[in-house]
């Protein structure tokens, strides 16, 4: 039973005709469907007593569930199955990783759901920050490495119509308080504290194992000066508190290009405009950037009910999916048709002509 956006057969997925080959072990998948329909559907299996051998993928089924269904017997305990031997990728997982078994396991004790995990380091930057190379042409100056720097480049921006529309419209720096990525916390990680997203952030930082509330240090205090005197020259985007996101997201999208400096995780009109640089320096601080943990896992994400007479087998099967190199290829796409091994390392394939990498 499965729920997954693949609207298709599942077997006619590489990565699973693969997986299959390799180990003989055939599935008759039942399509839960996506949604909120999803765990109605499951539960009307599972109440109904006319359910499969196995659940695979995230159906939003909770703990309260799955205590619910193994303490009727539904589903069975799995940890005896993680050992070296039956499930290698598992076992090596539980040891490199003990809390992603911890959390799944019940208060009797027994393991009744596997977790997804992508098993990857974090990949990408928050709030990485992009200027224009053109505007920096065009005030004949270089990409700024420090605060100091910045302001004089802004300032540049400022009195110059770098965007050669005739009009001296240009927003030095777009910052927006309510946008994901741009907005004014974003750029903390330059007194060194790096800071989420402000909607979801809970400006709480580690600093030399001591937790510390951002707002009372002296390093914000140090970043509100800084961004006073930016918005005091207007040198910021003078509507950076109250514009909505459609205002901002016209800005993006300005044929005319609008904005000299922006933090954001990519660009779209005007893209080839704009240069990625690294994170600038104060004196005194060392910058620090806010690194996303990426997709790290879902609880919940495999069981095995009593229907199963054969639960080593399935074990071994989905170990399989629990290989780091085909995990990746599970979330990425099949090595040999989206990327190449090159030297031990993934290598992103150029897409057919007219279809997109994604």
């Amino acid at each position: 039973m499965v729920s997954c956006s693949y609207t298709g057969d599942p077997n006619d997925l590489v990565i699973n005709q693969r997986i299959a080959e390799d180990t003989n072990v055939n599935i008759n998948w039942v399509d839960l469907g996506t949604g909120t329909e999803r765990l109605e559907k499951l539960k009307l299996l599972l109440n109904s007593g006319d359910y499969g051998d196995g659940i695979y993928s995230n159906v939003s089924i909770t703990e309260a569930d799955v205590s619910t269904y193994a303490a009727a017997g539904v589903l069975i305990p799995l940890e005896d199955y993680i050992t070296e031997e039956l499930t290698p990728n598992l076992w090596t997982l539980k040891q490199k990783s003990p809390e992603s078994f911890a959390v799944e396991t019940h208060q009797d004790g027994h393991i009744y759901a596997l977790p997804r995990v992508s098993q990857y380091r974090p990949d990408y930057l928050e709030s990485p920050i992009w200027i224009n190379k053109e505007w920096l042409e065009a005030v004949d100056m270089d990409v700024p490495t420090t605060a100091d720097e910045l302001y004089e480049v802004l300032k540049a921006f400022k009195e110059t119509d770098c965007n050669g529309n005739g009009q001296m419209d240009e927003i030095p720096l777009l910052i927006n308080s309510t946008s994901g990525y741009m907005h004014f916390e974003a750029w903390l990680g330059m007194w060194g504290i790096p800071c989420k997203d402000s909607t979801y952030d809970s400006y709480l930082v580690v600093q030399d194992g001591v937790v510390k509330f951002a707002p009372l240090m002296d390093e914000y205090k140090d970043f509100l000066k800084f961004m006073n005197k930016l918005y005091s020259e207007g040198l910021i985007y003078n509507e950076c508190f109250t514009a909505t996101s459609a205002m901002v997201q016209s800005l993006l999208d300005s044929p005319d290009a609008a904005f000299g400096v922006v933090t954001t995780k990519s660009l779209n009109t005007n893209a080839d405009q704009y240069i990625c640089i690294e994170p600038l320096t104060v004196e005194g601080y060392t910058p620090k950037w806010y690194y996303h943990p990426g997709f790290m896992g879902v609880k919940c994400n495999f069981m095995i009910t009593d229907k199963c007479d054969d639960p080593q087998t399935l074990m071994a099967w989905i170990d399989r999916y629990y290989n780091p190199e085909l995990a990746f290829q599970t979330m990425y796409g099949p090595e040999g048709i989206v990327f190449d091994k090159v030297d031990g390392k993934f290598v992103a394939k150029e897409p057919p002509t007219g279809v997109s990498f994604q």
